[in-house]
């Protein structure tokens, strides 16, 4: 039986999926509104996982004309390919439905 993450993790896994699996390099912007719409975190922890990951290198910021995107580094790679099965497979699917419909929306904005 598979273990699944909770609270603070969870979230963080999230959002380092959510960033990996994004065809372009997400905005800020896009990243709150696939985390919010597709998992049930709210966006004091957004704000706190996001700022969690960013100070522990997991995540980077990618300076762009038009704002900051995130990206994930090599040592959130190696922390998402470790953990990403403890996301439950319905949150990674419907993730992915949503990165899938609104891939070409985020690819455009970050043009």
């Amino acid at each position: 039986m598979p273990y699944f993450t909770h609270g603070e993790t969870k979230n963080k896994l999230i959002l380092l999926y959510i960033a990996e699996h994004a065809c372009a390099i997400p905005t800020r912007a896009q990243l709150y509104r696939t985390a919010i719409l597709n998992s049930q975190m709210e966006y004091f922890s957004f704000e706190e996982a996001l700022g969690e990951l960013l100070e522990d290198r997991l995540l980077t910021e990618v300076p762009k004309p038009f704002g900051d995107c995130l990206g994930v580094t090599d040592l959130g790679r190696e922390a998402l390919s470790m953990f990403e099965k403890s996301v439950p497979q319905d949150e990674r699917r419907r993730i992915d439905a949503y990165l899938e419909m609104h891939g070409t929306e985020f690819l455009h904005e970050t043009q």
